[in-house]
C-alpha cells in the first residue's frame, strides 16, 4: 500500500477555484413556472363597477308595550288539586274541564302571577298537563 500523499497547497487553490466555477454556473433557484391562463393577473376580469353600500335595514320592529295580563295570588296548603283548579277557574273566569282520575295535594304560595305561571307550578306538584 502507498501511504497517502500530502496536498500542497497549490492542488489545494485549484481544488477551491474548481468548486467555485461549478458553484457558480448553478442557477441558486429554480426559474418559477409561467402562470397558468386562468391565473389571478394585473388585468380586472369583470368591468363591471363596484355597486353602492347598501343602508343598514332593521330586522326587528321595535317593540311596543304589551297589555299586563290579569295577574292572581294563589296561597294554599295541602288542597286538593281538584278543588285547587275549578276554584281558580271560578275566579279566573275560565272554561277548565277536570278529569275525574286527577288526584293529589298541593302547597302553593303563588303572589301576583298569571294563570299560565300558576298552573305551571301546580303542573309540577302533581300529574297534570294543560
Amino acid at each position: 500500500m502507498n501511504p497517502p500523499r500530502a496536498i500542497t497547497a497549490q492542488q489545494r487553490r485549484l481544488w477551491w477555484l474548481a468548486s467555485l466555477a461549478l458553484v457558480g454556473c448553478a442557477p441558486l433557484r429554480p426559474s418559477p413556472p409561467p402562470p397558468s391562463p386562468g391565473h389571478l393577473s394585473a388585468s380586472p376580469l369583470i368591468a363591471d363597477p363596484i355597486p353602492a353600500i347598501v343602508p343598514p335595514v332593521s330586522f326587528v320592529p321595535p317593540p311596543h308595550a304589551t297589555a299586563r295580563g290579569d295577574r292572581y295570588t294563589v296561597v294554599v296548603n295541602e288542597v286538593s288539586v281538584r278543588e285547587l283548579l275549578f276554584a281558580l277557574a271560578r275566579d279566573a273566569a275560565l272554561n277548565l274541564d277536570v278529569p275525574g282520575d286527577l288526584e293529589g295535594q298541593v302547597t302553593l304560595n303563588a303572589i301576583d302571577q298569571t294563570v299560565p305561571q300558576i298552573l305551571e307550578r301546580i303542573a309540577r306538584q302533581v300529574n297534570l298537563r294543560y
